[in-house]
């Protein structure tokens, strides 16, 4: 597990795993970059360094709102940010936040709300809006 808005690599034939293990908090995806920022664990040469597309949205929808996520970081490929030839890689960053998830079943929404102070209990604001995918 990530600890709390720290920002870590996934190279390309592994998985990005998120889990909140208080029974209160769920994943709130805070980054989610796919390419090739910048050289370190998983891209060693100079060339092609510096494309990349931003991939949040695929990840609040596999994410954001939920107990524990995997993604495999070859399913990105298809997004292409860098040339063909040249392996890309995820950079990601999640929080688990205490919250009330508000489940819609007429198009599977998901509103992660949080307390927006201590002083009030009642006292929520709305944190992120994510809408997945139909379940087939």
């Amino acid at each position: 597990m990530v600890c709390s808005g720290a920002v870590r690599e996934y190279c390309l034939r592994e998985y990005f795993i998120a889990s909140c293990s208080s029974a209160a908090d769920v994943i709130l995806m805070t980054s989610a970059l796919y390419g090739r920022m910048r050289i370190g664990r998983c891209i060693r040469g100079t060339f092609n360094i510096g494309c990349s597309n931003d991939v949040m949205a695929l990840f609040d929808d596999r994410c954001s709102g939920r107990k524990s996520c995997n993604v495999s970081v070859r399913s990105l490929v298809d997004s292409r940010p860098c040339q063909r030839d040249f392996a890309s890689y995820l950079e990601a960053s999640y929080r688990c936040v205490a919250g009330i998830v508000h489940q819609f079943t007429c198009h599977l929404a998901v509103i992660v709300t949080i307390r927006s102070g201590h002083q009030n209990p009642t006292d929520y604001s709305t944190l992120r809006y994510v809408r997945h995918r139909r379940k087939r």
